[in-house]
């Protein structure tokens, strides 16, 4: 008899690498959902990426309180 705790979880998967097209049943189902989250996705804000010091800066309230928590560091 095989042991399967042994084994690690990706090796449990099917032997087959290339993925199956969903059902048509599945597709009907999930297609109006799929819809309504590209819609809400769409609304959402872009962000810019903020720099490593900006986010520093975000932290703290004011320049006097970092330079004074970076030599306790």
């Amino acid at each position: 008899m095989l042991d399967f705790r042994a084994r690690p979880i990706f090796a449990r998967s099917s032997s087959s690498s290339s993925p199956s097209q969903l059902s048509t049943q599945l597709v009907s189902l999930l297609s109006d959902i799929l819809e309504k989250v590209k819609d809400a996705i769409k609304v959402l804000p872009v962000g810019k990426k903020c720099t490593a010091l900006e986010e520093v800066m975000c932290e703290y309230d004011s320049v006097e309180q970092l330079e004074r928590e970076l030599p306790m560091q």
